[in-house]
């Protein structure tokens, strides 16, 4: 290859380079700004569904105990342990409400996002969140499958037993369980004492 032929091409490898390192910056930036943090979106929805104010914790530890717990869940057929997270908790600024979003496994499209409310030791709210589940529309419908976890004392929701399941949504309803249960797992360890004094 003669001189002139490299230096065009070495040229053109040096302005497509260029061109790359610019698109990859102004792609940076405008992530940076448009860039949404999932606990503030978090906190936003526990805001919207319960008409209190959340305030975002400062740092990265947020609460400091979300994790993955392991729940048992009713089945057809007898028990079954499935994952679950508890991704974002919050307390309401009047210190009323204990606000948890999190997510069950066990789902036909995936992990199963919800929104639990926790007031007084029961819980008495919960709203679906992020999901890919084709039969939540099911459980939505069923006047008896949300209503099952409502007004219970947490306690008595942490074995996973008597639950009644939407037939044709089994998948889903344990995922919904699961996640549920999460969030009455990480009221029983880290909120009980705190609650009740």
């Amino acid at each position: 290859m003669d001189r002139a032929k490299t230096k065009a091409v070495l040229q053109s490898i040096g302005v497509l380079a260029a061109i790359a390192l610019v698109c990859g910056l102004l792609l940076g930036a405008v992530y940076l700004l448009t860039e949404v943090d999932p606990r503030t979106e978090a906190y936003a929805k526990f805001a919207a569904d319960t008409g209190l104010a959340f305030t975002v914790p400062e740092g990265d530890s947020g609460a400091g105990r979300e994790t993955e717990y392991t729940v048992t869940v009713s089945t057809v057929g007898g028990t079954r342990t499935v994952t679950a997270e508890v991704q974002y908790y919050g307390l309401s600024d009047d210190g009323t409400v204990h606000a948890f979003c999190t997510a069950g496994s066990g789902g036909y499209g995936g992990n199963v996002q919800m929104y639990v409310y926790i007031r007084d030791g029961m819980i008495y709210k919960i709203v679906a969140g992020e999901n890919s589940e084709t039969f939540m529309g099911n459980l939505e419908s069923s006047e008896t499958f949300y209503a099952q976890f409502l007004n219970v004392p947490v306690a008595e929701l942490l074995d996973g037993s008597g639950t009644d399941y939407v037939s044709g949504a089994t998948r889903s309803s344990t995922a919904v369980t699961a996640a549920i249960g999460a969030a009455a797992k990480y009221y029983d360890l880290y909120l009980t004492e705190a609650a009740n004094g």
